[in-house]
């Protein structure tokens, strides 16, 4: 397959047309919609897609991923200081979005908005960039579109960074298994949540699992003793509601005496039908790993989630 990125420009849009639109453009990108979502929402990488001619980058942050109310502020040499600030961050399984406000000190303010959207083939990705106006802002219609047409790098720059970073760090950011149980949802979240439990099944998970706090509570600390290291979690997110197929409980290493790659750990339970699930174990890597290590991971990844498999299966 050509991994080369696949541009659709669209036409500037003008006040006559619609009132609250400027710009839009799309580009094809042949990675997962999780893995390039990752890239879009850590700052880390935000500073490494960003154009040269945008420096001293400054990050005002909550998190170690954007949240609404985050702000960036870098510098566009011989033009202008930029400030930008997150208004919103959505997450679906098939579409993700950020809407950012940007203002410039030379009096140019515009509102972009970043979507991913998730193509059939599931390892492609179409990313689009909306760039329209910041709503109860008076605007000089026309000077705001010979701006933005005489300056393309302000709000599209991140497309050929952005595929360029996501293929050079190998495929090696995000790491999914599933498989399916004979047991309800339920049972399979209860074991799968219980640590303790999980160590006893397959002891290369880690041993002495205790929790600081409530478990399923946001920010409770998890502890564990790995390769006779002691290993630390927190708990990111527990999503549990009766009405939604979908359960999620993730954490995210905050520590180690061990050479532990940092990362967060989604578990994801699917309802199939009231006696059989869905188990999803995901593996989001905060930093770049090899290919080597990415395999030899893989490997005993798919050793332990046959042993859970196989006890919740028989029990």
């Amino acid at each position: 397959m050509n991994n080369s990125p696949t541009h659709k420009m669209d036409k500037i849009i003008t006040k006559n047309e619609k009132d609250n639109f400027f710009y839009s453009t799309s580009i094809i990108i042949y990675e997962k919609i999780e893995r390039v979502w990752e890239f879009l929402v850590n700052p880390f990488y935000f500073q490494k897609i960003l154009s040269k001619e945008f420096t001293n980058f400054k990050y005002k942050q909550k998190a170690s991923s954007f949240l609404p109310g985050d702000e960036i502020f870098f510098y566009w040499l011989g033009v202008s200081n930029i400030h930008t600030k997150l208004l919103s961050k959505i997450e679906n399984s098939s579409s993700k979005r950020l809407i950012y406000d940007v203002f410039l000190d030379i009096g140019i303010f515009y509102r972009k908005t970043c979507i991913l959207y998730k193509v059939t083939n599931n390892n492609t990705t179409l990313l689009k960039i909306i760039v329209s106006k910041i709503p109860n802002k008076e605007y000089e219609d026309d000077n705001f579109i010979s701006f933005i047409k005489l300056n393309p790098n302000l709000y599209v720059s991140t497309f050929e960074n952005l595929n360029k970073l996501v293929k050079t760090s190998s495929d090696n950011l995000y790491q999914i298994e599933s498989f399916i149980v004979n047991k309800s949802r339920n049972v399979s979240w209860d074991i799968t949540t219980d640590f303790q439990k999980l160590s006893e099944i397959n002891p290369k998970i880690g041993k002495n699992f205790k929790c600081r706090g409530n478990k399923f509570k946001k920010d409770s600390f998890i502890k564990c003793i790995y390769l006779d290291k002691y290993t630390f979690f927190i708990i990111k997110d527990v999503e549990q509601k009766k009405n939604k197929n979908k359960w999620v409980y993730a954490l995210e290493t905050i520590g180690s005496d061990v050479d532990y790659i940092k990362q967060e750990i989604q578990i994801w339970i699917n309802k199939i039908n009231e006696n059989k699930s869905q188990i999803s174990i995901i593996h989001i890597f905060k930093q770049l790993i090899s290919k080597k290590y990415l395999d030899e991971f893989q490997n005993k990844k798919s050793e332990i989630l046959k042993s859970i498999k196989d006890y919740i299966n028989n029990m």
